[in-house]
């Protein structure tokens, strides 16, 4: 079973990359139970400031390579 952890250390090394340092600030990771019971882990995303989070190419093709590490892992 994957821990929060081993989740964070990919998504920051996914978002870091896909967002660059002009957008990306942090993101948090959390374990909970998603709307069906089961375990779940729930990443928010933190921008820079004045950074256009609308702007959701980048973060979509990242949340993606993030599912796909995550389910090789």
């Amino acid at each position: 079973m994957l821990k929060d952890t081993d989740v964070r250390s990919v998504a920051n090394e996914i978002f870091a990359r896909a967002l660059g340092p002009d957008r990306f600030d942090h993101l948090d990771v959390e374990v909970g139970s998603d709307h069906y019971g089961d375990p779940s882990f729930f990443v928010a995303l933190y921008f820079r400031p004045g950074v256009d989070p609308r702007d959701v190419a980048d973060v979509s093709n990242a949340h993606a390579d993030l599912r796909q590490r995550l389910l090789d892992l």
